[in-house]
Order: C-alpha cells, then structure tokens, then sequence
C-alpha cells in the first residue's frame, strides 16, 4: 500500500519505510536483497525517524500509538501511547535524548527517551499537528499543521516563540538549515517557504509545483 514516510539511518546504509499496509520495512542500501519487515501497528504507518545512533527507530501510527523497535534485530522495544488520536509524525533530538511527536488532537508530545514518564505535552494549534521537526542545536522543536502555521517552541519551557504565518494551507514538512538559521516547509498550497528563524520572518516563498508538496531536506551544507 501506499508510502507514507521514509529515513535514511545516521550511516545510510539502512532506509526505512512506513505504509499504509501496517508495516515498517528495513532495506539494506548496499544491496538488493528483501527488506526485513517490521509488523505490530494496527493502521497505517504515517512516520518513520532514527535515533542520532542509528540503534533505534521510531515509527508513530493511527493506531494512537508511537512504537520504537531495535534496528539490528527489529525487535520492538516499546510502545508509546497518545490520549486518543492519529501519530503524524515523530522526530528525535539531535542528542537522542527526546522525542518529538505531532498528533491529530492539535498538540506535540515531548517524550524523555531515559524513563518512562509522561511526555510533556505542547498546545497552541488549533488543528492536526501534521509535521514535527528539531533545530540542529535541539533546543527548538518546530511543529506544522493543519492550521496552516508553524510553531516554534523552547524544549526547556514549553514556552511558544511567535507563530510562522505565510501558508494558506496544510503545512506538511518541515526542515532546519544546519546552521538552524533558516527553515524550509511544504505546503499544500503548492509552495515551499523559507524562513528566518531569528525573528520569523519569512524570507522567500518557491513556486513551481503543480500539486501539494509533502516533503522538504536540506543539503548537508545547507546551501541547497
């Protein structure tokens, strides 16, 4: 079925893939052989990050839940679980010490990967949480929605520094620059933005597609 969401392991030598038929697939990129299958979610797989080390995989689903799984053996480790809605989308910390996740109940979830406490849990959209993503420093995650903002937020106080408003519809990706001064999204208003995240300004907005854009990367020198 179809492919939601795909991440490339810290050595490259790993993708994964998340589905609308339920599984996680683990292909190895140095070869063609099968992919080893991850199965335990019971709806479709809407995201997929790795962890800075590569040895854990995050995966969050509409099945409510959040699940990490061991990439050498694809044992599931652990199940995260939300108040009562869709995983949109996980991201970890560049320290691997958090985890970010976007839910379809409007808010972000901040899940200390060292216990198993609850996360702290992030409101201020007034939609689905569609896309999460960390600053290079990770002293900042950022969330996009449904409600065709950009939050940014401080991780130590939960605390929301100004809205990003520019799109005219749902924000579905977004992507720092390594030097966390820019930060690009995807809209389903056919455009991607980039903006100054010093004091949130929007700095370009790029024109060309036909169609929603779903997903944003930036290069590793972060020049394209």
């Amino acid at each position: 079925d179809c492919v939601r969401s795909v991440a490339f392991s810290p050595d490259r030598l790993t993708l994964a893939s998340g589905s609308d038929d339920n599984t996680i697939k683990l292909w190895n990129t140095a070869n063609d052989g099968q992919p080893k299958t991850l199965k335990g979610h019971s709806d479709c797989v809407r995201s997929v990050a790795f962890s800075p080390d590569g040895l854990t995989l995050a995966s969050g689903s509409n099945d409510y839940t959040i699940k990490l799984w061991n990439t050498a053996n694809g044992e599931q480790l652990k199940t995260l679980e939300g108040d009562s809605d869709f995983a949109s989308s996980v991201a970890f910390s560049p320290d691997g010490h958090t985890l970010a996740s976007g839910w379809d109940d409007n808010t972000i979830k901040l899940w200390d990967m060292a216990n198993d406490g609850q996360p702290k849990t992030l409101k201020g959209h007034s939609d689905c949480v569609t896309s999460v993503a960390f600053s290079p420093d990770g002293l900042t995650p950022a969330s996009g929605s449904d409600d065709n903002t950009i939050k940014l937020w401080d991780t130590a106080t939960g605390r929301q520094w100004p809205t990003l408003k520019g799109h005219l519809r749902t924000v579905n990706s977004m992507a720092f620059s390594p030097n966390r001064l820019t930060l690009a999204s995807g809209s389903d208003d056919y455009t991607i933005n980039l903006w100054n995240i010093a004091n949130g300004g929007q700095l370009k907005t790029l024109k060309g597609h036909s169609d929603c854009v779903r997903s944003v990367a930036f290069s590793p020198d972060g020049l394209t």
